[in-house]
């Protein structure tokens, strides 16, 4: 690199110097600047916090879903002990509608004769 402060650039500036019989002058070291690369870290630090947070509230939403899927399978799989006793309820309801028609038509047939 040829730049300013490279080492052919400074011996032949002070062979220069040299002959001139002037003193070398102070040069003075470049300046870094080191907000650049900190404001790009911070940047780049931002971005990760906020990556982090999409994929934090993505793993909650899925978390909610997964939630949900396990209460539906655990919901089919009692449906079927469920409809086994609603089964046995509707059939005892049939039973008891049987009973109560009975009685009913038995009641009926007192009542006309009682009326006569």
């Amino acid at each position: 690199m040829d730049g300013p402060w490279s080492s052919q650039s400074l011996s032949s500036r002070g062979r220069d110097q040299e002959e001139e019989g002037a003193e070398p002058p102070q040069a003075s070291p470049p300046t870094v600047d080191y907000w650049e690369p900190l404001e790009a870290l911070w940047g780049q630090r931002q971005q990760l916090r906020e990556r982090l947070q999409e994929a934090e509230l993505e793993l909650s939403q899925r978390r909610l879903e997964l939630e949900r899927v396990t209460q539906r399978q655990e919901l089919i799989k009692e449906r079927p002990a469920l409809l086994e006793l609603e089964r046995f309820a509707l059939a005892d309801l049939r039973a008891d509608n049987e009973r109560l028609k009975d009685e009913n038509a038995a009641l009926i047939r007192v009542i006309s004769r009682l009326a006569k």
